[in-house]
């Protein structure tokens, strides 16, 4: 595993993530793993952390965003606001319509993204749920997965949403495995204990990262 330093040396502005000048590192997992645990004690850490989904919400209140659903999917609005439930619906109807969607939010996403740090922060972490789906992973300096395995994840699920185990199973087919994903990720973690061993799992990456 790269060291922080190391990680400056190899990878220049254009050739990361919206041409940011700071290395990034890629927080991802599977449903139910743990990433947002993850994200959030790094984040109380002190760590810039950047969240892929807060961006889209962010890019949603926009009066430009606002227009353009309006206009492609009028369908969808509910007491002049959007039905995001609707949305998903028809977005997930018609491929066209979630490349449509899918084009305009990610056009917006980079001067998002670049309001969202700052200068001095000396790293980014940025908790992307779909980071190898997309192939961000050849973007950032760094990839680290929250494991759990699938019969983890689906007890969890099960637990969690009060559904039962065939619907969970549907729901993990629905997402790049997570084998796969520890296959891609330049470190994985697993989580399958609580939240401290996950925290004492966290801070021995963290000392090799900052060695």
């Amino acid at each position: 595993m790269k060291r922080l330093k190391e990680i400056y040396k190899t990878k220049n502005t254009k050739s990361r993530l919206h041409h940011c000048p700071l290395p990034i590192i890629g927080l991802t997992g599977g449903i139910a793993t743990g990433k947002t645990t993850a994200s959030k004690i790094l984040e109380e850490r002190g760590f810039r952390v950047i969240s892929a989904d807060q961006l889209i919400k962010e890019i949603y209140k926009t009066t430009e965003t606002i227009e353009f659903v309006k206009k492609e999917f009028p369908e969808v609005f509910t007491y002049n606001q959007i039905d995001f439930r609707k949305l998903r619906e028809i977005a997930f109807s018609k491929r066209e319509n979630r490349e449509k969607l899918e084009k305009h939010l990610y056009a917006k996403l980079p001067e998002q993204f670049t309001q969202s740090y700052n200068t001095e922060d000396q790293v980014i972490i940025y908790d992307v749920p779909l980071l190898f789906e997309k192939e961000l992973e050849k973007l950032v300096d760094h990839s680290l997965l929250i494991y759990a395995p699938r019969t983890v994840q689906i007890d969890r699920l099960i637990k969690r949403d009060k559904i039962d185990k065939n619907l969970a199973n549907e729901i993990l087919e629905n997402q790049l495995d997570i084998e796969k994903k520890k296959e891609l990720a330049d470190y994985s973690i697993e989580n399958t204990s609580n939240i401290q061993a996950l925290e004492g799992a966290l801070n021995e990456w963290l000392s090799i990262l900052f060695e």
